[in-house]
């Protein structure tokens, strides 16, 4: 994972909400994202009804805001959250609803990344 960064044609997607993904939040060893990264919170994908059931938002309204996030459906996209539950929705919505052909999962996400003194973060807040 550590080897993507900055690697032309590729969309690290951390799909923590905003307050984790900035920094402002966290319940890791270490807050904030891996540099480069692009923040798309999991909830952003979804509708919830009045009775509590969650449904997908219509597939026109999420291939519009995935293609301003990914260049193409071919484009090498890492989708990751805090242990891997947020993320595999964001998997499976961009696998099997969207077509994108090149998703993959890390699934170890920023409890992984947070942990290890090593690997880079970057935080938005002060």
């Amino acid at each position: 994972m550590a080897g993507t960064i900055g690697k032309p044609g590729v969309v690290i997607l951390d799909v923590r909400p905003p307050d984790f993904f900035s920094g402002k939040k966290s319940d890791e060893a270490r807050a904030g994202h891996i540099p480069g990264a692009l923040n798309r919170s999991y909830t952003d994908d979804v509708l919830a009804s009045s009775n509590k059931a969650v449904s997908f938002k219509s597939l026109e309204d999420l291939e519009k805001a995935y293609r301003q996030l990914i260049p193409s459906k071919t484009t090498e996209v890492i989708v990751h959250c805090r242990t891997g539950h947020q993320a595999s929705q964001t998997w499976f919505l961009l696998t099997r609803l969207l077509g994108y052909s090149n998703v993959r999962w890390y699934d170890a996400g920023w409890t992984e990344w947070a942990a290890r003194p090593e690997l880079p973060v970057v935080r938005d807040v002060k």
